[in-house]
């Protein structure tokens, strides 16, 4: 690279261009290699050829400013490739995430990242069965390994209809692979819409089965929310066990928006489940979520009558906290 590198500053740009093209897929030259790339097309005169570079360099380093500055000022006087930030993202993503998981795996679509992870839609090059994969975020320490290991051999544990299953790990590159879900998650459906009454009853029911199989076999989930919840025919299946735990801790964890109090303050156990999913039960039958958390429960979105009565007996003790 460094050979490259000064070739390029002394404006021998064909001999620079040829050493880059033969290191561009070594992840730890990568992203210089491709913003070296777009400087010697930009010097060519092939500005989409290096908005494309840059674009893809976006995958080995999103937080790069000069990249940003320069992707903004290639595209901002002409009409070729643009698209807004999200859309630069998630490219970048995808194109990343295709250098790890090939060449078993096959990334068609990005569909979410969250903190620990991000998730595509993807295929299994051999079976060409549509899957669902979740690639860590790599750091230095590789914990990514072992998240990998740990929420894997979890899963593998519970045995139940209504968890989502994994197919397959690869721990040394960080990734899982799962089922695939094309109805996508609790969470996109109520952005879309307000649950009928008897569907939120039905998706109670199946969470509420689910949640106390679970616990019979002694797992707290630990981070349950509707875009943990994914839905197969129109039913319940809960997903990502990164932080389930077998045992009683001390170290807090999670999503704070359904987060129990105690949680908060680093009691972990089984009960913080049952707030958790109380407060995603009150949002698929109110289509709002409570802000931090409620004492006393009075569904007035509802019709006064026994439905609604029996509805708050049971979110009561579920979100009640002294």
């Amino acid at each position: 690279f460094n050979v490259a590198n000064r070739l390029l500053e002394r404006g021998r740009y064909k001999e620079a261009k040829s050493i880059f093209l033969q290191i561009k897929e070594e992840p730890q030259y990568a992203h210089r290699t491709l913003t070296a790339l777009a400087k010697i097309a930009e010097k060519n005169n092939d500005i989409k050829g290096a908005v494309a570079l840059l674009q893809e360099s976006l995958a080995w380093n999103y937080n790069d400013t000069w990249t940003h500055q320069t992707l903004k000022r290639l595209t901002q006087n002409t009409e070729k490739v643009h698209a807004p930030k999200n859309d630069y993202y998630q490219l970048s993503s995808l194109l990343k995430g295709s250098h790890i998981v090939k060449p078993q795996y096959h990334l068609k679509r990005f569909l979410g990242k969250g903190g620990a992870a991000t998730v595509y839609e993807g295929e299994d090059v051999t079976t060409k069965q549509e899957v669902a994969i979740k690639l860590f975020h790599h750091n230095q320490n590789q914990r990514h390994i072992q998240k990998a290991l740990e929420e894997a051999r979890f899963t593998a544990q519970i045995k139940h209809p209504h968890v989502v299953p994994i197919f397959d790990v690869v721990p040394q590159k960080g990734f899982l692979v799962m089922r695939y879900y094309s109805e996508g998650s609790l969470r996109n459906l109520l952005k879309q819409k307000r649950l009928t009454f008897s569907q939120a009853v039905d998706y109670a029911i199946v969470l509420l089965r689910t949640l106390g199989d679970i616990h019979h076999q002694g797992f707290a989930h630990l981070d349950i929310k509707p875009s943990n919840i994914l839905l197969n025919d129109n039913l319940p299946l809960l997903s990502d066990f990164g932080i389930a735990s077998k045992e009683k801790s001390t170290y807090a964890t999670g999503t704070h928006a359904y987060m129990a109090p105690e949680q908060k303050n680093g009691h972990i156990s089984q009960a913080n489940d049952v707030y958790a999913l109380g407060l995603v039960l009150y949002e698929c039958f109110t289509g709002q979520q409570p802000k931090g958390g409620i004492n006393q429960i009075r569904l007035t979105e509802l019709s006064e009558g026994p439905k609604r009565k029996a509805l708050e007996n049971l979110l009561q003790p579920m979100l009640s906290f002294e």
